[in-house]
């Protein structure tokens, strides 16, 4: 217990100290917020303060500027999110809102990203600001149980600049490096801009793992079955692209359009070492993949402000994406039977197209109602070839699958909002969104359908205690859901590569801990009912703390299940790991956020800003056993500390930043059940300040990294299955990076 108090009590500690400081001189009383100066704060919010822009927004919005992604010296928009006190780390290293990534929704410019598009990997040259939603807003959609992470990307700029950054990295296993260059071009008309934006990033690392297994030989017991020793090295190659050309048609009308190109290629080699206890023999897997990956996309906007102050925007994207991949796998000794051999052999080739129709409109009624509505229509086709081998012949498991398959989507959405001014102290948002998702696989012989539609009412209440606003309560209500992925809908399995199927037959049967996986077409959306209540003060420019209670009450969750089924691919019933619907869960928690410049304390103090947030949270699946039976990634307790400091004797800034997750077991099925080890990362960073236009950071990441452990336990009875526990090995790194505006 005592190794997991320290993050607790320095978070209470600061949030203590900070809630009966003196704020400084009070300014006069700011006048109450209509419409208008909402909206101008929310398109407009990289040139204002973080902290002034969240107290504005009825739901309590947090907006990371453009400011502050430069000033925090990161290289990604997942290295940003890491720092900000209300995002949580899953024991995975995956970011999300109250401690559910899997329910967070992240987005692209309020919409899901385009094909092949990790959002958490664009780089900072690419982003404007980040937009943080912990509850549902009918602007974003009715999807988002924890929460939405908008990424608003950059657009053409208002004034001619050039800047470039170069980084890189290094530890015992890993390298990387990369560079970024941004540029604007602007004519003395002031009728057109162009900006220009590239990164490119070169990265290789080696993956270290140790996997035990214990399997119920039929004792009563678990005893050791095998051992397994893997070294991977990887190597991404990644390019990305985009330009902003905006023009003014006329007084009342602008044109813009956004293209982006992304390109990335992967190679990966491996080598396991496999010690069958049992039979006292060793086997061996080596094996080789690669992957490329090109996407495009053309979205293209025009946006007309009438005179009566309406606004409206129309935009179409296009998007295109290609990928191929191939793959090879060679398994010695296999099963620990002498002279037994595999050798699979894989290739992919898919393409994918996307168009999007999104039209939005706005319009301020008597000074009290900014309304907005909105929709858009998606369409999505996808075709693969896919090609499977087993020593040399084809792969009897996915004979009845083909070697083609096709997926059509159609989504279509719609929002109507009406933020309300009802008086000096209170304020409202209200909102309405609707979503319809129809997704038709073939694979085959095989065909599946899956439809569904939602609706999310939300309500958003905002009273300010006192008249200069320095005091809110914030309560929000709403019906959100959980779509599940189309990947998750695909019946063609991946066929666990140690019981494989032996070439000119069909397959055989397997155990629980070499279990297939596979998809499932009936899957349903989640659906949640939840309720935020939030208290928050400011004092000073930069300053605030806020308390968030929460709760979630779903329905239909999805988990998995391992079962043994009869199944196409086998001539007798074989274990499958499938997602599936498992009844009702709810969620209770609070959370704390505090963000403290202790110059706005006391002016004698040192520019030092601290920032500290801390969740308690605790969930339960109704239609699963305990204990541990709780939603995947939720843990008990998370933290994080950050500390910011500028010398005044000399041009250097430095930084570090905590995070602490204690371990945890978790049960979302009734025959399986993991755990994952304690998460404890510390970073640091010093900056130097070579002269106007040049930067200088170096930085420490990792610095507690040590070998995590993960245990898989199978099976419902007293005496489980199988045993499954894999040791990864964690490293500390080190980076550097010139930051130029030229």
């Amino acid at each position: 217990m005592t190794e997991h108090r320290y993050p607790i009590l320095i978070s209470a500690a600061l949030l203590a100290a900070t809630a009966h400081a003196e704020a400084p001189n009070s300014p006069e009383k700011a006048p109450t917020p209509t419409p208008q100066s909402l909206e101008k704060i929310q398109v407009d919010g990289a040139s204002t303060n973080d902290v002034q822009s969240r107290r504005e927004f009825v739901a309590g919005k947090i907006v990371i500027s453009r400011k502050s992604i430069e000033d925090s010296g990161q290289t990604t928009a997942y290295e940003v999110l890491k720092r900000e006190p209300s995002v949580t780390i899953a024991g995975d290293g995956r970011l999300g809102l109250l401690g559910l990534p899997g329910y967070t929704r992240i987005l692209v410019d309020g919409q899901p990203p385009a094909p092949g598009r990790n959002p958490m990997e664009l780089d900072v040259v690419l982003i404007d600001k980040i937009e943080i939603i912990k509850g549902s807003m009918a602007e974003f959609g009715p999807f988002g149980v924890a929460g939405t992470i908008n990424i608003v990307t950059r657009r053409a700029e208002r004034k001619q600049s050039t800047s470039l950054r170069l980084n890189g990295g290094l530890s015992p296993a890993s390298g990387d490096a990369g560079f970024a260059w941004s540029n604007t071009i602007r004519p003395t008309d002031d009728s057109w801009s162009l900006s220009n934006r590239v990164s490119m990033r070169r990265k290789e690392q080696d993956i270290s793992q140790r996997l035990s297994i214990e399997t119920n030989a039929g004792q009563g017991a678990l005893t050791p079955s095998r051992l397994t020793t893997s070294n991977q090295t990887e190597s991404l190659t990644q390019f990305s692209a985009s330009s902003s050309y905006s023009n003014k048609i006329s007084a009342t009308s602008d044109f813009a359009s956004n293209p982006f190109a992304l390109l990335w290629q992967t190679d990966t080699r491996f080598s396991d070492r496999h010690d069958w206890l049992r039979q006292s023999t060793m086997g061996s897997s080596t094996g080789h993949a690669n992957g490329k990956l090109v996407s495009l996309s053309l979205p293209v906007d025009w946006r007309h402000t009438a005179a009566d102050g309406s606004r409206a925007q129309l935009s179409y994207e296009y998007s295109w994406m290609k990928l191929d991949r191939s793959s090879d796998r060679r398994d010695l000794e296999l099963g620990g039977i002498a002279g037994n051999e595999a050798l699979a052999e894989q290739s992919l080739s898919q393409r994918n197209q996307m168009n999007v129709l999104r039209f939005e409109f706005s319009r301020d009624f008597l000074e009290s109602h900014a309304v907005k509505v909105g929709g858009s229509l998606g369409w999505q086709s996808q075709r693969a070839q896919v090609l499977a081998s087993l020593n040399g012949a084809p792969d009897p498991a996915y004979m009845s699958f083909g070697n083609a398959s096709s997926s059509t989507a159609r989504r279509d959405d719609a929002f109507v909002q009406d933020e309300w001014t009802m008086s000096k102290r209170w304020s409202a948002t209200l909102g309405l969104s609707a979503a319809r998702r129809t997704t038709s696989i073939r694979e085959g012989t095989f065909q599946s359908r899956n439809a569904y539609e939602v609706y999310s009412p939300s309500v958003h209440l905002a009273h300010k205690l006192t008249e200069d606003g320095k005091e809110k309560l914030r309560l929000s209500l709403a019906q959100s859901y959980n779509g599940p992925d189309s990947d998750l809908f695909n019946l063609r399995p991946v066929i666990n590569p140690l019981a494989p199927c032996i070439a000119g037959t069909v397959c055989g049967p397997n155990t629980i801990d070499t279990a297939d996986s596979a998809g499932n077409p009936d899957l349903r959306p989640e659906r949640s009912v939840g309720l935020s209540l939030s208290y928050e003060t400011y004092f000073g420019a930069a300053s605030m703390i806020g308390v968030d209670y929460f709760e979630r009450r779903l329905t239909d969750v999805i988990g998995q299940s391992v079962d043994m089924e009869d199944v196409p691919w086998a001539q007798s019933p074989r274990y499958v790991i499938r997602p599936e619907n498992l009844g009702k869960a709810r969620l209770r928690g609070i959370s704390l956020d505090a963000r403290v410049a202790l110059a706005e304390v006391d002016a004698s103090l040192p520019k030092i800003e601290l920032r500290s947030g801390i969740t308690f949270s605790r969930s339960k699946l109704d239609t699963v056993p305990g204990p541990d039976n709780r939603m995947a990634d939720q843990a008990p307790w998370s933290a994080k500390l950050g500390v910011r400091y500028s010398l005044k004797s000399m041009p250097l800034e430095l930084s570090a930043d905590a995070n602490w997750r204690p371990g945890v077991w978790s049960r979302n099925a009734v025959e399986r059940r993991w755990w994952q080890d304690r998460r404890e990362d510390i970073s640091a960073q010093a900056t130097w300040t070579l002269n106007k236009t040049s930067k200088l950071r170096l930085g420490a990441n990792n610095l507690l990294s040590r070998d995590t452990r993960r245990i898989e336990v199978l099976g419902d009875s007293a005496v489980p299955d199988a045993r499954v526990t894999t040791w990864t090995r964690g490293v500390p790194s080190v980076t550097v990076a010139l930051e130029m505006k030229l």
